[in-house]
């Protein structure tokens, strides 16, 4: 067994007797390291062994070591959804650093110019998905999770001296863009071309201007079609707050005529994951097929829904605040966000706003202006 006694400089000091029985001593500058380090000796000392430092031991493995620990560092921090893009991220790095060494990747690949050369092969289209660049942004966001992971390998103290002192770079953000937000009519026209459950998911998108995310993970335990109610848990909200929210008597007339009410909302039964199961291609097709301004739904075929949604009711004079309530936003800014109770927004007028999916008029759907 190893103990810990701190030291008279403020340090701490792990004591434990070798396999030989040689008394061995090492001190650590916080109470944390030292406790790491206590479980390591116990760890090594139970197998038979004496232990050693990182250097003796040999080379601290970057893939399975440094950037596991982060992720499970992170686990305890993130929601679900995010600590998977932190992996994936991550994961994306190491079939980067693949391509520069074969055998065991080491901390002493953490480099500025291998971040550089990281976030430029990132936008070639051949690393990308099927084939397509990524942009500056995506690949921007990218490489901060891994700056993230070194930053805290290196103040997290357990590897002393084997990582490198941590490095930035410059990465450009994408440049503001105009928002171009679908009408009625242009949502209806994509609603009508499309069918199964891509039908019910458009359907429910543009009567709520929900996530993509919280629609497919909608089951209709928490959908209350005589209250006019459904709940988003806080597993499900972006925001990670949760909500309950007012629908429109549309769409509870249609959800009515969904038939069996059992186990997810939206009937999407394919073999990938829920919140990605390819909605970008079926949803630009049905806006292509629509014959929709491309400027409305390109970069996020999905989303065009959530714009149309708050455009659309601030035009009818809707609230601000009850419109972002609903979309799940956050209320208010600075201070006024302290003090909006959503138990006094007008939820149930702003809902009531909301027109009825129509088969629409070609000639509605000409933009004037």
């Amino acid at each position: 067994m190893a103990n810990i006694r701190r030291t008279s400089q403020g340090k701490y000091s792990v004591r434990w007797h070798a396999p030989d029985g040689r008394h061995r001593q090492r001190t650590c500058p916080t109470h944390r390291a030292a406790k790491q380090l206590k479980l390591e000796v116990e760890a090594s000392l139970a197998l038979g062994r004496d232990w050693e430092p990182a250097v003796a031991r040999g080379i601290v493995d970057l893939e399975h070591e440094v950037l596991v620990k982060f992720v499970q560092y992170k686990s305890a921090r993130l929601r679900s959804r995010t600590l998977r893009r932190y992996a994936e991220n991550l994961d994306i790095f190491v079939r980067f650093l693949r391509t520069r060494q074969r055998g065991r990747l080491t901390p002493r690949l953490l480099t500025r110019p291998n971040l550089e050369d990281f976030y430029h092969w990132l936008q070639q289209p051949e690393n990308g998905l099927w084939g397509r660049a990524r942009s500056k942004d995506t690949a921007r966001k990218i490489v901060e999770v891994v700056q993230l992971a070194w930053r805290w390998a290196y103040d997290s103290e357990r590897w002393p001296d084997l990582i490198p002192l941590p490095r930035r770079i410059d990465m450009m953000r994408a440049p503001a863009v105009a928002v171009h937000a679908p009408t009625w009519a242009e949502m209806d026209a994509c609603v009508h071309q499309l069918s199964g459950w891509k039908r019910e998911l458009a359907v429910i998108l543009r009567y709520t201007g929900l996530r993509v995310s919280e629609t497919m993970q909608l089951r209709w335990e928490l959908v209350d079609l005589e209250r006019g109610r459904l709940t988003i848990l806080r597993q499900m909200d972006k925001s990670g707050r949760g909500r309950t929210i007012p629908i429109s008597h549309h769409l509870s007339a249609e959800m009515a005529s969904w038939g069996q009410r059992d186990g997810y909302v939206v009937s999407y039964s394919g073999k990938q994951e829920r919140h990605k199961a390819a909605l970008a291609k079926y949803f630009n097709a049905a806006w292509a097929a629509a014959e929709i301004r491309s400027e409305v739904w390109t970069g996020n075929s999905t989303k065009a829904f959530r714009k149309g949604i708050k455009s659309g009711l601030l035009r009818m004079q809707a609230s601000p605040d009850a419109v972002d309530f609903l979309q799940g936003h956050q209320l208010g800014v600075g201070a006024r966000r302290s003090y909006i109770d959503a138990g006094f927004l007008p939820l149930e007028e702003t809902v009531a706003l909301i027109p009825k999916i129509t088969r629409p008029n070609p000639a509605s759907l000409v933009i004037v202006g």
